[in-house]
């Protein structure tokens, strides 16, 4: 009875030890799968209902969210608040940040691969088209050995405007003789060609110089116009249905590289 005893003992032992063993093995698996990655984007603009580029990044970090399964959560931070506008590429790569924002124009003086859709007219459908028929792919190639990977993209289009403090701009033979501020690029050359004044100023200085007459308009993004309150000093608005813009969302490549083939998938059916 002592003996059957103590094979049963044994018995009930070896099988504690079996399966002890084969649950910790699953055990790191299961966590693994569970992972959440709770990461910060840095915008490169504030706030607004009424700004795309801010009501865009909102919307992909929630589809993101979405079709993770709330395994990947972006908290989305207003420009300055982590790092400058013009930061945002090199704190990605740096991994200073997990994510963020940026335009083409703002990348184009280093990276003119970004900018191909600039000087383009096109619809949101033809955009489209282009990013999946090959073009993420040619700016994967350049953008992933800095450390950089794009997992969103969208257009901004017909997004020039011009605010003016005394009237509006009606053809282009008003801009002749006014002194408008530029920002800078492709934006200057027309001002150039339509024989403006040009003034070159940061953005925040805007608002007061429209006040004093430093400047009499400024030729800018629709966004723009919005997030500095520009309607305030310079009420005369003018849409020039011209400017495209490349909205790009872009995340670290070392953080991108832990997701699994699933929440890869999940990103890009969020795109």
């Amino acid at each position: 009875m002592v003996k059957i005893a103590k094979v049963f003992s044994l018995l009930l032992m070896t099988m504690f030890i079996a399966f002890f063993f084969s649950v910790s093995s699953i055990i790191p698996e299961a966590v693994a799968k569970e992972k959440v990655w709770r990461l910060k984007a840095q915008n490169f603009t504030v706030p607004g209902k009424f700004d795309c580029q801010w009501v865009v990044a909102e919307k992909f970090v929630e589809l993101v969210k979405k079709h993770t399964n709330e395994r990947v959560l972006f908290s989305l931070h207003p420009s300055g608040e982590l790092v400058g506008p013009r930061e945002i590429w090199t704190a990605v790569s740096a991994g200073t940040v997990d994510a963020g924002t940026t335009l083409d124009i703002k990348e184009g003086g280093t990276h003119p691969e970004l900018s191909f859709d600039v000087g383009a007219i096109w619809t949101i459908d033809e955009f489209f088209d282009v990013m999946h028929g090959g073009a993420l792919d040619i700016l994967d190639r350049q953008t992933v050995p800095e450390n950089v990977r794009i997992i969103g993209y969208f257009p901004l289009m017909r997004y020039y405007a011009v605010a003016m403090r005394k009237g509006h701009i009606k053809t282009l033979e008003d801009l002749k003789g006014k002194k408008i501020r530029g920002m800078g690029g492709a934006s200057n050359v027309f001002l150039k060609e339509m024989n403006a004044g040009i003034v070159t100023l940061p953005m925040s200085e805007v608002p007061p110089a429209l006040q004093t007459g430093v400047v009499e308009g400024i030729l800018t993004g629709c966004a723009g116009l919005y997030a500095m309150h520009l309607w305030e000093v310079a009420p005369y608005f003018t849409a020039t249905s011209s400017g495209n813009f490349g909205f790009f969302f872009l995340i670290n490549e070392n953080t991108y590289n832990e997701f699994s083939p699933e929440i890869k998938a999940g990103i890009e059916k969020a795109q």
